[in-house]
């Protein structure tokens, strides 16, 4: 094994989908939908939105079934169906929440969610992403598909860091990592960026062509793309 052998996220296409951050601001949200419900709750101004309704602000069209504006934050929280179409990006859940200034401004998408853009897939069971510090969170039944590799995991952790690649990241629980040349697998595999080196913990295996690797610990560490060392800790076999 003398090449890197995981997936890389699409950078660009994680921070391109959820521009519409950009929301707040001076442009005022564009909606249609079959019936407008708008009170005041708590002090708070609402609108509530059903039936096909159509969300549109600069290059993001968001449709769904139904819909929440909080018009005094910008907060909004989508229903059913959803559909949010940025450039060429495309992500679909069940539910999607917004929330503007709470810490960082994050989403939550939920239930059955794809995130779509060229040559690359993500789903899972939950989606939350922070703008601020490009960071994403999947959970359940993780699926990052980019043609050439997929890695398989319950949660993944993603970040944006100055390293080689321009991220880190942290996949937990039954791990997989395979394209065709390679599978890795482990309870946990991380990757820190910085110092570009990957921990495979618990039940640790890789494969490549007629090589095997085993052991509970498996620690890697790259200089660029090509793997400089491997140590297998705990009960190795080769």
């Amino acid at each position: 094994m003398n090449k890197l052998i995981f997936f890389k996220i699409n950078v660009r296409a994680i921070i391109a989908l959820f521009i519409f951050i950009n929301f707040v601001g001076a442009t005022q949200w564009i909606y249609q939908a079959d019936l407008l419900n708008s009170e005041v709750i708590n002090n708070q101004n609402i609108k509530e939105l059903s039936g096909n309704v159509f969300i549109t602000k600069n290059q993001t069209t968001l449709t769904t079934k139904k819909a929440i504006l909080y018009s005094d934050n910008d907060q909004l929280e989508l229903f059913g169906d959803i559909v949010m179409i940025s450039d060429m990006d495309t992500l679909r859940c069940d539910t999607l929440f917004y929330f503007p200034k709470t810490g960082f401004d994050h989403f939550i998408a939920s239930g059955n969610v794809t995130l779509l853009n060229n040559n690359q897939q993500i789903t899972s069971d939950s989606l939350y992403y922070w703008s601020e510090i490009d960071s994403i969170y999947a959970y359940g039944d993780v699926l990052i598909n980019d043609n050439s590799t997929k890695l398989y995991a319950n949660s993944v952790n993603y970040w944006k860091t100055n390293g080689f690649y321009g991220y880190s990241f942290t996949a937990n629980n039954d791990v997989v990592i395979i394209n065709p040349e390679t599978e890795i697998k482990g309870q946990e595999i991380i990757y820190v960026d910085s110092i570009q080196h990957m921990s495979i913990l618990n039940q640790a295996s890789a494969v490549h062509k007629n090589q095997k690797l085993l052991g509970d610990t498996m620690l890697i560490q790259f200089e660029d793309s090509s793997i400089n060392t491997v140590t297998i800790k705990d009960r190795p076999i080769a």
